[in-house]
């Protein structure tokens, strides 16, 4: 699968992305989520921790730490450059 066009949402219950079939938020959509939520950061927390407590009861196997570092602790990084985020929108 690539990040080429298509949505870039989870496919619950096991949090994969449905367009490119990574973990869920994949690289575009964390991309697209930053983009969207530009001079918004606590818009973008927020979402991002309403998002963990649902993966929470989806993904009991993984650990507070490691559902805290895949969604909400990326957004306080930047994200590696080059692309524009809406390029692989459809």
């Amino acid at each position: 699968m690539t990040d080429g066009p298509g949505i870039h949402v989870a496919a619950r219950p096991d949090w994969s992305c449905r367009a490119c079939g990574q973990e869920w938020p994949c690289i575009v959509r964390k991309r697209q989520l930053k983009y969207l939520y530009q001079g918004n950061p606590i818009g973008l927390e927020n979402q991002l921790h309403l998002l963990l407590r649902q993966a929470r009861e989806e993904l009991p196997a993984l650990t507070n730490e490691e559902l805290a570092e895949r969604f909400v602790h990326w957004s306080e990084r930047p994200l590696s450059a080059s692309r524009n985020p809406d390029r692989s929108w459809s």
